[in-house]
């Protein structure tokens, strides 16, 4: 039986915990390192895994090439806004400028239509004295497109006279007439002698008829006058004689021009006249009536030292008595009458065959007239 006290002691192996102690110490020196590498990548430094290993070469190089890149980038965007924003405004207020200055040359055409309003000038109408609407003594005019002279010269009262003196030589001349279901009957004078009587009645509307008569001297001028006659056949329904114009040879004269006589109101041409022709009368009573529309017209007429006075009729009543008198000629004299009231007015002058004590006539010419 051994002693115990003599038996050897055993070792103790301390190797398997030194190897797990040196295992956990890397492990933590492991882990320490992701947790530092992971913070320092977060906060944009790079990690040191290394730090015994040539520190200043391999991290001086990785912080002078880091901020480098960074730096030279921070210029080259700052370089792109501003072309970006320097280019943006300019197009924007060069743009606006020719948008705003046909706006503003826009805004004064108005003008024009302010213009146009008292350039309601075409309104104001003058009428010559050769116009259709003027009716001298019982002579009316018509407009009608088939007539020869695109108008026509109608009287119904008795012994009312048209008289053409052409002014030059014929054998031969003709009065046109229309003839219709409303015509009367005319006599005709050539030189003052009885010539012809006409039943212008027509079943219906007949234009351009045409009555000659030849055989005449043709040495000289030969005067035509027609006499509205207040006769008529049964079927007829008015007592009308229209005459379309006059032919002297060849040539055809309109019944509206200043060769042709209404009763005592003669033609004469005078270029300071309105249209280059004028009316006059001198025998009493003679009158030329017309119609306006509106509250005013103005009688165009002359005044002389051989001319007398007239009296302005509207509607039947007497407006005034005008004296034509004037030491000295005055040609398209405009007398106003005014206040005459809304719509259509009847006006009608007539001569009076009276004079101003200076006055070396009484004759009153009739020029035309102009409405408003």
């Amino acid at each position: 039986m051994q002693n115990p006290q003599n038996q050897t002691p055993q070792k103790v192996n301390y190797m398997p915990l030194f190897a797990l102690g040196c295992a956990t110490v890397g492990l933590l020196t492991i882990l320490c390192a992701v947790v530092f590498g992971a913070m320092s990548y977060l906060n944009g430094t790079s990690l040191p895994l290394r730090p015994a290993l040539t520190p200043t070469s391999t991290l001086l190089p990785t912080e002078t090439a880091s901020p480098s890149p960074t730096f030279a980038s921070t210029p080259t965007f700052t370089a792109s806004p501003l072309p970006t924003e320097t280019g943006s405004p300019f197009p924007t207020f060069i743009f606006r400028p020719p948008t705003s200055i046909p706006t503003r040359t826009r805004t004064p055409r108005p003008a024009p239509t302010k213009t146009r309003t008292p350039t309601s000038v075409p309104q104001v109408t003058t009428y010559h004295d050769a116009h259709f609407v003027i009716a001298y003594s019982a002579w009316e005019g018509a407009l009608n497109g088939r007539a020869l002279g695109k108008t026509l010269r109608c009287a119904a009262k008795k012994n009312q006279t048209m008289v053409f003196v052409p002014d030059r030589n014929s054998a031969a001349v003709s009065v046109v007439f229309y003839r219709g279901p409303n015509q009367g009957k005319a006599n005709i004078y050539i030189d003052n002698a009885l010539a012809d009587t006409l039943d212008l009645y027509h079943a219906s509307p007949q234009y351009g008829f045409e009555k000659k008569y030849t055989g005449l001297d043709p040495s000289v001028p030969h005067t035509l006058k027609v006499t509205a006659l207040r006769q008529k056949r049964n079927a007829s329904s008015d007592f009308r004689v229209c005459v379309d114009g006059f032919r002297v040879g060849r040539q055809f004269v309109d019944e509206m021009q200043p060769s042709v006589r209404y009763g005592a109101w003669a033609g004469a041409l005078n270029n300071r006249a309105l249209g280059g022709a004028y009316r006059v009368s001198s025998q009493a009573d003679s009158s030329v009536t017309f119609t306006v529309q509106g509250p005013s017209f103005q009688w165009i007429t002359a005044r002389g030292p051989r001319y007398g006075q007239a009296a302005v009729y509207v509607d039947g009543r007497l407006l005034a008595k005008v004296d034509l008198y004037s030491p000295s000629q005055r040609w398209q004299q405009a007398i106003p009458f005014t206040r005459l009231g809304r719509g259509a007015h009847t006006v009608r002058i007539v001569t009076l065959g009276l004079r101003h004590p200076d006055a070396g006539g009484d004759a009153v010419v009739f020029d035309g007239f102009r409405t408003p």
